[in-house]
């Protein structure tokens, strides 16, 4: 295991707040911290543990072995750091998504340039709860690979979902890989569509699995909100793709509603050029629109990285927004009612850039947020967590 000493830095200034909730217990500890040195390290996934700690996936070029590296690390209830490890060769290894395995441990989906058969791989790393790396495994041919989101399985294994683009061209297309336990290869589900698709994200329904992104526009219609449900066995049960006349819409998050049901949160851009949030809700038997919600701001650019639901239902979101079109964004928390109708919001950061980029709810309902920011911290722009009292 990779061992260093971090820089970890707790922020100075954290809000500025607009409609700032009001928040259920007085009593908890708020903290957030950056994480980085010289050079540049962005936070692309928080994971809430069951000791109150989190675990955090992020980028990092300022150590490792060469080029960009995943880093892994866990902090405890206060934020400080447990351990840490650095993955990856002499090109650049980024992860996209990380979860907590049963047993403790956890799994890791990326992309590498070091490993593998083509010019970039699908990457998943397996790694025990002290962060020692248990196994690796990377998928793809001679063109380019991705493995964008993963889910445990039943049986200990893995469900990973990614992208692959043989001719390096405009011909990306989805799929699905089981892995065992010990991450030998059980099967693939190559999902073939008639016009590309960016997938963003894989969700576990109770009866399936949803596969969520955009479907990449084709010169009739814009990008448009696009999600696609398989049964346990890989039979297509349907396929949603949601144009909205006048406009450019991508899903970057996707999760389950407390009536099961799955909601979609991204960016969209009308032809005016005004850029603000999108929120879908999809009935998951059938695929078909419940509702959904465009939130523009005038003169302000919004979008959600990362959503979550709360016990009460009440949707939360992170991701970036600015001030003016101008202006630099700010790492953005929001608060939708089950309706996804928004009823209060939050920006954090100074003057440079900051963004939110994941956004998990902990079991004492504290909220978990991470992104990266220039405005604190000690290079170019570090990782940032942030752990907030619950909303009421």
């Amino acid at each position: 295991m990779t061992s260093r000493l971090k820089l970890h830095l707790a922020a100075a200034a954290l809000a500025t707040a607009l409609s700032a909730p009001a928040y259920a217990d007085s009593s908890a500890k708020p903290w957030n911290e950056t994480f980085g040195e010289e050079g540049n390290e962005s936070t692309v996934a928080v994971v809430p543990m069951k000791n109150g700690g989190v675990a955090v996936a992020a980028t990092t070029d300022s150590t490792g072995n060469g080029g960009t590296d995943a880093w892994i690390f866990t902090l405890d209830a206060n934020g400080g750091m447990i351990w840490e490890e650095t993955i990856g060769g002499k090109k650049d290894d980024v992860p996209n998504a990380l979860i907590q395995m049963p047993d403790g441990g956890f799994a890791m989906a990326g992309t590498t340039e070091s490993m593998g058969k083509g010019g970039a791989d699908a990457w998943v790393v397996r790694l025990d709860a002290k962060g020692n790396v248990l196994w690796q495994k990377t998928l793809g041919k001679e063109g380019d690979d991705q493995a964008i989101s993963l889910v445990a399985a039943p049986d200990g294994g893995l469900t990973v979902a990614g992208m692959t683009d043989p001719k390096g061209e405009e011909t990306s297309a989805p799929w699905i890989t089981r892995l065992a336990a010990d991450g030998t290869y059980i099967a693939l589900i190559a999902l073939k569509r008639p016009q590309p698709v960016e997938v963003t994200g894989l969700t576990r329904v109770p009866d399936g699995l949803v596969l969520s992104g955009w479907k990449k526009s084709d010169g009739k219609i814009n990008d448009a909100a696009w999600a696609f449900k398989i049964d346990p066995k890989g039979k297509t049960i349907w396929e949603s793709t949601l144009a909205q006349p006048g406009t450019q819409e991508r899903v970057y998050a996707a999760a389950v509603g407390k009536d099961g049901n799955i909601i979609l949160g991204g960016q969209t851009k009308a032809d005016t050029k005004d850029v603000g949030t999108l929120l879908i809700k999809l009935n998951n038997k059938t695929g078909e629109p419940i509702w959904s919600q465009r939130n523009f701001v005038t003169g302000r650019l919004a979008d959600i990285a990362s959503l979550a639901v709360y016990p009460t239902g009440t949707i939360l979101a992170t991701g970036r927004a600015a001030q003016t079109k101008e202006g630099n964004n700010n790492l953005w928390i929001g608060g939708f009612s089950k309706e996804g109708l928004p009823f209060w919001e939050a920006l954090y950061g100074e003057e440079e850039h900051d963004e939110g980029t994941s956004l998990a709810i902990a079991a004492d309902q504290q909220l978990i947020v991470g992104g990266w920011s220039n405005s604190f911290g000690q290079g170019g722009s570090d990782a940032w967590v942030l752990k907030l009292p619950p909303k009421k």
